[in-house]
């Protein structure tokens, strides 16, 4: 298994978004110097790499590119609770898709309706090929997961099974509703 540890930054096609190497960016967390973010990354990369999913790391200007994008289509959808699954509901979605080119991306910012509260970077962005691998051991980080088409999303935050969530939302879902 080859695995690229390389900065990488996430272009929009006309097929989703594509991974392109960024030779000059390295990981968020060794440019601020945050120990906490380089072990859960460390971590988190371990634990891909021992789960069969190949990945790169992203810059911070292509996990800002993915979020925002991410905050076009799902950044209003959990205000009006719109169909959507969470607690086991929501992992029992998750681990029925057959997706093995997908994005990890920590949130910058809270989200409208959910229990995101961010203080500061904990983790870095990663694009995987792979299988699919449950985040549970991650809930104490901000962070979604989704197909770089962005179809459905996984949302993990700090109080995964505790105060509702993960949640688990289709793109398709959200059609006619003003969650968009």
């Amino acid at each position: 298994m080859r695995v690229v540890q390389s900065g990488a930054s996430l272009i929009a096609t006309g097929r989703g978004w594509e991974l392109q190497p960024d030779r000059r960016a390295d990981s968020i967390a060794q440019k601020v110097g945050d120990a906490f973010a380089r072990d859960c990354d460390n971590k988190l990369q371990d634990y891909l790499s021992q789960s069969g999913v190949e990945w790169d790391q992203l810059d911070e200007t292509a996990c800002l590119a993915a979020e925002d994008f991410w905050r076009g289509i799902y950044g209003r959808a959990f205000l009006g609770r719109s169909r959507l699954k969470h607690g086991a509901k929501a992992d029992f979605e998750y681990q029925r898709e057959s997706c093995n080119h997908y994005l990890v991306v920590p949130f910058s910012a809270g989200v409208a309706g959910l229990p995101v509260h961010v203080r500061g970077r904990r983790m870095s962005g990663h694009v995987c090929r792979g299988p699919l691998v449950t985040m549970a051991a991650f809930c104490d980080v901000e962070f979604f997961v989704c197909p770089t088409d962005f179809a459905w999303a996984m949302v993990h935050t700090h109080e995964d099974h505790a105060f509702g969530g993960p949640y688990f939302i289709r793109a398709e879902w959200l059609a006619g509703c003003d969650g968009k």
